[in-house]
């Protein structure tokens, strides 16, 4: 497998979000804005080869407040179902 293609495979799931896809790091990195009130949400995502497959672990944090309701989460979760089904 070339190196970097499973972050290419990845960020091909993030439309409209991407910052920087960093291939030579396995690394994504993105933003988005909530439309209720305009907050926005940093997302990093890393891949890494392992054996035969790969690894994807993803993180998403809000730049303002305390809280989210938890829309992180399902963002998070939202994305690894759709790696997975890829």
């Amino acid at each position: 497998m070339r190196r970097g293609a499973p972050a290419r495979a990845t960020a091909a799931l993030l439309p409209g979000l991407l910052v920087a896809v960093r291939p030579e790091a396995l690394r994504i990195e993105a933003a988005t804005t909530t439309l209720m009130f305009g907050f926005q949400d940093d997302v990093v995502i890393r891949v890494r080869e392992q054996g035969q497959g790969i690894v994807v672990d993803a993180r998403c944090v809000s730049r303002e407040g305390r809280s989210d309701d938890c829309a992180n989460a399902r963002r998070v979760r939202a994305f690894l179902c759709k790696r997975a089904a890829a």
